[in-house]
């Protein structure tokens, strides 16, 4: 209410304007968004390879651990392709990125390799691969980079982790828990 700023009661006034039909409307509108089913990424998993999911009330994640590579996996919606391809091409002071198109049977899409001086800190070059996957369920983002001291962090090879792109699937599952 204007004049009433201040007032530490407004909440109160304002809240016991509220319909309580309008209110359970609101209530049944919340719940059935969070009873929307979530997509999720699975995949075939090598056995010496670790898997997380990371996940909150509108998006999940799949961290996958293998070979000295830490690689994300996320469903995405399909308004975000063309915002994720122009970020993915950017060029940094001190970074080049290669595309190409890739086949994976139904799967396709593009990869971005990113390839980032990091002398100064690291005493060595940075190389990052994305991919922009099509499947029929959906779009599916994908990034891999090194971890670790184990791993050649400027020319290791991403081929076993594309090989895996083939058990790539998108499941719905409840949102509820």
């Amino acid at each position: 209410m204007p004049g009433n700023e201040n007032d530490c009661l407004q909440f109160v006034r304002g809240f016991l304007t509220v319909s309580p039909g309008s209110l359970a409307t609101r209530i049944l509108e919340e719940s059935a968004k969070a009873a929307d089913p979530l997509s999720l990424v699975e995949i075939d998993l090598p056995h010496d390879a670790t898997m997380k999911r990371i996940s909150n009330r509108k998006e999940t994640a799949l961290i996958l651990r293998w070979k000295g590579l830490i690689v994300s996996f996320q469903v995405i919606p399909s308004t975000w392709v063309t915002w994720i391809k122009e970020n993915s091409q950017r060029e940094g002071d001190k970074s080049t990125v290669d595309s190409c198109q890739v086949r994976f049977g139904e799967i396709h899409g593009t990869k971005f390799v990113r390839r980032t001086d990091l002398a100064i800190l690291l005493g060595t070059h940075q190389k990052e691969v994305n991919y922009l996957l099509e499947m029929p369920e959906g779009f599916v983002s994908i990034e891999a980079c090194p971890l670790g001291k184990k791993i050649n962090h400027e020319n290791w090879d991403e081929l076993a982790v594309e090989n895996l792109f083939r058990t790539l699937r998108i499941v719905k599952k409840s949102g509820k828990k």
